[in-house]
């Protein structure tokens, strides 16, 4: 549950382009060991850090975001990764 509420800060952070929280928060979930129960919350903490090096200008491995929407896909949820592609193309882009 305390992952879920730092994804939740993570992508309010990035809306109000916070990015030095949301990097806070998502190193908090990052340093957790990861199992399967939380393999949700570990790929959700992996597409924003994705979102946020795109923010930064560096390069980010395509091959793995997309792969985060396939994983999503495949297990039903093709909603929110076509959610998240949205949201991702929508932030990606941190104002200057």
């Amino acid at each position: 549950i305390i992952l879920t509420i730092l994804l939740n800060f993570t992508s309010l952070c990035i809306e109000s382009n916070q990015d030095y929280l949301a990097f806070y928060y998502l190193e908090i979930i990052n340093k957790e060991a990861t199992f399967p129960e939380i393999f949700f919350q570990k790929v959700l903490s992996r597409y924003f850090t994705l979102l946020l090096t795109a923010r930064q200008n560096e390069p980010i491995p395509t091959e793995e975001l997309h792969a985060i929407y396939t994983t999503l896909t495949l297990t039903g949820l093709s909603k929110y990764a076509t959610e998240l592609k949205l949201f991702f193309e929508l932030h990606m882009n941190s104002p200057k």
